[in-house]
């Protein structure tokens, strides 16, 4: 585990992470799905995002953020509601 890694589980905890909180963390899951919604439903889409941020992270990331969803000429929306799929992965302890 990385410094970045360890400092961002440590204020996810809020206290230096155990031996076996280490192991948690680095079971997780690669990606989650984060469900980003706008006022206009048909520009709503899923994206994979890292699996090691927590759903706070994520949805601070995508909520009331302005973004460009134009492919040609600009076309900016603000993100309405984001939401983070739960994982299905159960870590191993052992």
């Amino acid at each position: 585990m990385n410094l970045q890694d360890f400092k961002r589980l440590e204020k996810e905890l809020g206290h230096p992470p155990t031996e076996a909180e280490v192991r948690e963390y680095k079971n997780r899951p690669m990606f989650k799905t984060a469900n980003v919604q706008f006022k206009d439903t048909s520009y709503n889409y899923k994206t994979s995002v890292n699996g090691k941020l927590n759903d706070a992270e994520i949805i601070k990331y995508f909520k009331n953020q302005l973004f460009n969803l134009g492919n040609v000429h600009d076309d900016m929306h603000v993100c309405i509601e984001c939401t983070v799929e739960a994982s299905s992965f159960t870590p191993c302890l052992n």
